[in-house]
């Protein structure tokens, strides 16, 4: 759980997904990559961020775990239905159209607890979406994907190591969702160039 010789993660909140969602997301990611003249990802590095936290001392990251499992909201559907671009910053995206209300409470829990800790945290509004390619040249076309459906069970605490070749993750702490079978209301998020 430490860092090397104690130095601060890099952390973040994520939920990180199984083998099989990780596997459509990741075929997705090459064929946004082929079409938009980018780069994906790794597949092993494939999130869905909830909070940035940034640089975090180790001290911390025991409130910070005894906070995931305070945490009381139930296991969620998620479906990635959305794509497109981030022209600015040359990224292909995979978002939802409706955010499950699980999602929301989870997001905003964790960024209120991260807050009441001291974290300067992302003052936008939170929007769920993943990165499927870096550095396109072209605009990613409209409904390319079919959709990926996504069981959500739990979140995790990540630790995120920058190397030449890309970052590296590991999970720090994962805490389990509720696991009622109601799924909740959804909301629609509107994407935006500026969204995180």
């Amino acid at each position: 759980m430490s860092g090397p010789r104690g130095k601060p993660l890099r952390a973040f909140f994520a939920l990180w997904p199984d083998d099989d969602v990780r596997r459509q997301l990741a075929e997705r990611a090459a064929i946004a990559a082929r079409q938009c003249g980018g780069r994906a990802p790794k597949p092993e590095t494939l999130h869905l961020t909830l909070v940035f936290l940034g640089s975090t001392p180790m001290e911390r990251v025991a409130a910070l775990t005894a906070a995931m499992d305070r945490v009381d909201v139930p296991s969620f559907p998620l479906t990635f239905d959305r794509s497109g671009w981030f022209r600015q910053s040359g990224v292909a995206w995979l978002g939802v159209g409706r955010i499950p209300e699980p999602l929301v409470e989870l997001q905003s829990s964790l960024a209120r607890s991260a807050g009441r800790m001291g974290f300067s945290l992302d003052v936008r509004p939170y929007v769920p979406h993943l990165t499927l390619a870096r550095d396109i040249r072209k605009p990613l076309p409209d409904r390319v994907f079919a959709p990926v459906e996504w069981r959500v069970s739990s979140f995790a605490l990540m630790a995120s190591e920058l190397l030449p070749d890309g970052p590296r993750y590991r999970i720090v702490h994962e805490t389990p969702l509720r696991s009622d079978t109601a799924a909740g209301a959804a909301v629609e998020p509107a994407l935006t160039q500026g969204s995180p």
